[in-house]
This record gives C-alpha cells, sequence and structure tokens, in this order.
C-alpha cells in the first residue's frame, strides 16, 4: 500500500501544470523588445554589427553567442563601469534581461505567438541617428596602396554654408570597414586644408596623425573608431559650425595587403530650437584618464562630462552652471 501512495504522489507532482507567474520564456514576448532596443541599431544591414538581429531567425541562429556576450558583460558595448556614474548615451542591459536571454536559450530558443513580437524602430537607412540635415562624402574613392603599410590621409568636405549652424549630431560614415582603422573630424575655415587638397595629385592630401594644418579646440568634431555609436547631443547643446567653413576628414588605413578602396563620408544634424551652451573638446590619451591632476583640473573648470570611451572603474562626472560648455571626451 505505502509503494502505491507514493508511486501517486510522484506522478501527481510529474505532472502539475507551471506555476502562475513562470510561463516560459518566449523570443516574440521577451526576447525581441531586449534585441530590437538594444542591439539591432548596430545589428542591421549596413551598420557596424557583423551579422543582423532583426527577426527571430537571425536571433535564434546567434542565440549562443548572445548568451556568451552578454553574460561576460561585452555587449552591448560599453567600457565605464554603469554602477559607478552614469552617462549621456550609456548602453547595458539589466541583471534581469541578461537572465532572461539565458531562460530562453535553455529552453531551446522557443519562437512564441508572432503576433506579440515587439516592433522594430524605425531606423534611418545609412544613419544610426536618423535623417541628416547635411550629408558630405569624399568625391571619389581612395585607392589604398595595398603595401601593408600605415595611410594617413586627410579629405576635404566643402559644406557650402552659407550662414553659421549648430551641430547637434555629427556622425562619421565609414567607406570600408575592413581598411578603416579610425577617423577624425574637425573643420577649417582658413582654407589652408584646401591648398594642401590642391596640391595632392589625389583625392585629399597625406598626413601623418593630425589634419597638417592648426586646428583650434573649438574645431574639432567627434570622431569614429569601430563600434562607436555617435552622440547626439543633448537639448540646448551644440557645436558651432561657421558659414563657409570645410568639414576635414582624417582617415587612419591599417596595414592591408591588397589594394582596395574607401569612400567615407559624414551626417550633420542641425539644430532646430536655439543653442545655450556651446561644446568644447578636449582630446585625451589613454594616459590621460589615470592622471589625477588631468581629472582634477577638469573638476576646477565646472564643466559637464558628456561621453567618453574609458578604461573600467576611471568614470567621472563633474557639476556645471548654465552659462558654461560642456566637454566632450574622446580617446
Amino acid at each position: 500500500m505505502k509503494k502505491k501512495i507514493i508511486t501517486a504522489l510522484t506522478l501527481s507532482f510529474i505532472c502539475l501544470p507551471p506555476l502562475a507567474g513562470q510561463d516560459a520564456v518566449t523570443y516574440t514576448t521577451d526576447i525581441s523588445p531586449i534585441i530590437y532596443n538594444n542591439c539591432t541599431v548596430c545589428h542591421r544591414a549596413g551598420e557596424i554589427g557583423p551579422f543582423p538581429l532583426t527577426n527571430f531567425e537571425e536571433v535564434r541562429d546567434e542565440a549562443y553567442t548572445i548568451l556568451s556576450v552578454t553574460r561576460k558583460g561585452y555587449m552591448p558595448p560599453w567600457m565605464a563601469d554603469r554602477e559607478f556614474s552614469k552617462f549621456l548615451g550609456e548602453r547595458g542591459l539589466t541583471d534581469q534581461e541578461v537572465e532572461t536571454i539565458a531562460q530562453w536559450v535553455e529552453a531551446g530558443m522557443p519562437e512564441g505567438d508572432p503576433a506579440l513580437e515587439a516592433p522594430i524602430p524605425k531606423f534611418a537607412k545609412g544613419s544610426a541617428l536618423g535623417n541628416p540635415d547635411l550629408t558630405l562624402r569624399v568625391d571619389e574613392p581612395y585607392k589604398i596602396k595595398g603595401s601593408n603599410t600605415d595611410e594617413y590621409r586627410v579629405f576635404v568636405l566643402p559644406t557650402g554654408l552659407t550662414e553659421d549652424r549648430d551641430l547637434v549630431g555629427v556622425e562619421f560614415r565609414p567607406g570600408n570597414r575592413a581598411i578603416l582603422h579610425h577617423g577624425l573630424l574637425a573643420f577649417d575655415t582658413t582654407g589652408q586644408a584646401r591648398e594642401s587638397d590642391a596640391s595632392d595629385p589625389l583625392v585629399g592630401y597625406e598626413v601623418f596623425g593630425g589634419f597638417g594644418i592648426p586646428i583650434s579646440p573649438q574645431a574639432q568634431l567627434p570622431g569614429y573608431t569601430p563600434g562607436a555609436v555617435p552622440l547626439r547631443l543633448p537639448k540646448g547643446v551644440g557645436i558651432k559650425l561657421p558659414a563657409g567653413a570645410d568639414i576635414l576628414m582624417q582617415t587612419h588605413y591599417a596595414p592591408w595587403p591588397v589594394r582596395d578602396s574607401d569612400q567615407s563620408g559624414v551626417n550633420l544634424f542641425f539644430a532646430d530650437e536655439p543653442v545655450e551652451r556651446y561644446l568644447k573638446t578636449r582630446q585625451m590619451m589613454p594616459f590621460d584618464l589615470v592622471e589625477e591632476d588631468t581629472l582634477q583640473r577638469l573638476a576646477y573648470q565646472n564643466v559637464s562630462t558628456l561621453s567618453k570611451n574609458s578604461p573600467k572603474n576611471s568614470a567621472r562626472t563633474f557639476p556645471a552652471g548654465p552659462e558654461t560648455a560642456a566637454i566632450l571626451l574622446i580617446g
């Protein structure tokens, strides 16, 4: 009799339905909003992500990779310690979102009801920020030598502006990500860059490191490194772009064994409302971020730190009054 009772109890336990609130995790209900709102901006056609994540099949095929990189904190990419301080444009998943992905993978990656799938945000084609007000591109492709040596080139992009404009977004658009190591941006109002361009028989002109002409800190613009997401400035903050300015695009092509070409460009976004504070930029190298004197000087200047790529545990924020400019730290 005891054996029968034990057997009956065991069978009853196994056949019990899932407890309320413990429904299986599915792609459409639980995973799609996480992916579409955190990953698809880069993982879609024409953007930096090495594979698209725009539907169930694409996400399922990369599920184990997604699980690994989210558990390790590699993705979404964000170098600063999110538990230490907050920055504009911060990216990252919550612990619950990471756990939800893990539960979905362990459950066999079920799709769920397609009618419950989250909508994909409407992304502008050819931009991670939206529809630009002005798009500039190098006139013709630049052909690298393909001799396994570094190449540095500055391209001059006339804006044709007849009046000063306030920039609220600058987006470097790489033409050939395979060979482009990084890119720097600035603007020139002196015409010196045009003269250097005219003296070189090829498109653009060759220069190592900088732009080949004096560039003031106020003329430096956010550049490009692989994986970087362009920054749209907060309301009331802008960059003054003078009438007639030329955008300078300094590109570094990494050593490459065969001849190839690149034709990069830049998207500019202008302010629709008056700007109250103008952005100042300071290019910081890794050693600046561990020098306490550098951080103290910034603190004494009473500025706002908008964004930076920094080693973990070195993030800082500083107060700013309405009359002071913000600083974009790039490194």
